[in-house]
């Protein structure tokens, strides 16, 4: 066999380019000296040689101190304060960072750290900076016997080895190696569960990374690998999102909110919600109490991502969202009483294009009512809500913010799911005494459009007939059929011990499934059959907890 044809193809090494090198905040500030704000056109390494100061990025604030280094990558905007006043020197490197076959931009860099880096001894560091600085500046060289008689060819040769020397320095010392890949990688998605759990609690970037035992650069890498965002906006997201759940709850003061969210105070707290937001948690919450008065039959989830706090709803389905929408939603029971009805003085009625006759007829003679199209996929549901609110923004957003966080989750499930797997949703409806297997909408969303699992053979059949099929009863016998290498199975707490629930899962139609001798069965709440948005964003969570 000729040698050649088996060998593998030599590695595309990256090659290390210096562009580069700046005092950007000199000593002896004064007090009436501006902020500085520095956007890096290239790879950035920074080191603070004396002073005291505040670095602020996009994410997140850093202390700036004596011997304190980061490496940023293009296009981040840094905004450096003097905090003393008794002057900062931070030197700035910048360089690019390309390979042989291609260019390299910061999503082909996860490997080059993002954050503060560790550099020992820093002394050096510093050092080799200030040289390297100097050299750069050929004004404070000018009648330098040895400089003037120096070719530039020896002379740029130097530089760039004492560069690429520093460099290597850096990378050795911050770059993990692969033996720590797969433990540093469980330590990581360890702390991340953590952060579910107790994003209320006090706890630093830097104490999550010491209790994975890795190095701060080497947590936000492999953190943003397996999310897709920074640990310092992960933490935040999630503590918003808690803070808009409490901002419904009467009696809460934003103190309150910002000290159960985990926040240090309420100003960095507002702070942080506008940026997140863009909205003040007051202008939040007021726009929730004081948007149009809608009663709707069905969509209580939606309105509440769109910032709508409905005056009534159904109540079988407010039962379901009792906690996100606290206090204040009237619960409307049928058959309506339109006298109650009126009282509540909507300015429009939402119902399905299913209901009944009659309904519409009693809705129509309260209020403007406007029938929502049942078979409407998510997605467009949303947007047509949007558009009839006024908040087509906000929809857009939530679809954009939902389809980011499928593919960080995604991303996390890689180690647990082989792509091409399957799955298939069922539900035992104890109101029809049926089971039923989902199609594409419902948690079949969840599975097929968020998650890449692939639909049984005999469910992607019934979707391609129909697009918009969300269910179909089943018998028990044909479980077999529709059941893939996952089973999901939505019961209601009440009917896990009813008969017929007891019979279906111990029967040998049940037993006998690939999935559940395999371990890969799961029975859920049947709030995960629910179709809104509310539930497809608490769908990945519970899945992803499920699954690993």
């Amino acid at each position: 066999m000729n040698r050649q044809e088996t060998s593998p193809l030599p590695y595309a090494a990256p090659t290390f380019t210096f562009i580069s090198i700046s005092l950007i905040c000199r000593p002896n500030a004064t007090a009436t000296q501006p902020d500085l704000q520095h956007k890096l056109e290239h790879f950035g390494l920074l080191a603070v040689a004396g002073g005291r100061g505040l670095l602020s990025t996009a994410e997140r604030d850093y202390d700036l101190k004596a011997g304190a280094s980061f490496l940023w990558w293009p296009g981040t905007v840094l905004h450096i304060r003097d905090l003393d006043l008794t002057g900062l020197e931070l030197y700035l490197l910048q360089f690019n960072v390309d390979r042989s076959d291609s260019p390299i931009g910061p999503r082909d860099a996860g490997w080059l750290c993002c954050g503060p880096i560790v550099y020992r001894p820093i002394h050096r560091l510093i050092a080799w900076l200030k040289s390297l600085n100097l050299e750069s500046k050929q004004d404070c060289l000018t009648g330098h016997a040895d400089y003037d008689r120096e070719p530039d060819q020896i002379r740029a040769l130097r530089k760039h080895i004492r560069f690429q020397e520093m460099l290597l320095t850096v990378l050795e010392q911050n770059l993990p190696s692969p033996k720590e890949d797969i433990s540093a990688r469980e330590a990581v998605e360890s702390m991340i569960g953590f952060m579910r759990q107790s994003y209320h609690e006090q706890f630093s970037i830097e104490q999550l990374s010491a209790a994975a035992g890795i190095s701060r650069w080497q947590f936000n890498t492999i953190f943003k690998q397996l999310t897709g965002s920074t640990p310092v906006d992960y933490l935040t997201q999630l503590r918003i999102s808690r803070a808009k759940e409490l901002l419904n709850v009467p009696g809460l003061s934003i103190k309150d909110i910002a000290q159960q969210t985990g926040f240090r105070d309420e100003f960095y707290f507002c702070r942080r919600f506008k940026q997140t937001v863009g909205d003040s948690p007051r202008q939040y919450a007021h726009l929730r109490e004081t948007g149009p008065r809608v009663c709707t039959f069905q969509y209580v989830g939606e309105l509440l991502m769109l910032g709508i706090k409905p005056v009534g709803a159904n109540l079988g389905s407010l039962n379901h969202f009792l906690e996100e929408a606290g206090d204040g939603v009237y619960a409307i029971e049928e058959p309506v009483n339109e006298r109650k009805l009126i009282s509540l003085k909507p300015d429009m009625i939402l119902y399905p294009d299913i209901a009944s006759q009659r309904l519409v007829q009693q809705l129509e003679s309260v209020a403007p009512s406007f029938p929502i199209k049942w078979h409407d996929d998510v997605y467009t549901r949303m947007r047509k809500l949007g558009d009839l609110l006024d908040k087509r923004q906000i929809a857009e957003q939530w679809i954009e913010g939902y389809e980011a966080k499928s593919k960080r989750t995604l991303a996390r499930l890689r180690r647990y799911v082989r792509p091409g797997e399957t799955a298939a949703a069922f539900i035992y409806d104890e109101r029809h005494q049926k089971l039923f297997v989902y199609g594409a909408h419902n948690f079949g969303h969840t599975l097929y459009r968020a998650l890449g699992f692939v639909p049984p053979v005999k469910v992607q059949e019934l979707i391609q007939r129909d697009d918009s099929f969300r269910w179909i009863a089943i018998a028990p016998e044909e479980l077999s059929l529709y059941a893939g290498e996952h089973v999901f199975m939505a019961v209601s707490p009440e009917a896990t011990v009813s008969e017929e629930v007891r019979a279906i899962l111990g029967s040998k139609h049940w037993l006998n499934l690939p999935a559940v001798r395999s371990g890969r069965a799961y029975i859920v709440e049947r709030r995960w059959a629910l179709y809104d948005p509310v539930t497809l964003d608490r769908h990945l969570d519970h899945v992803e907890s499920l699954l690993t």
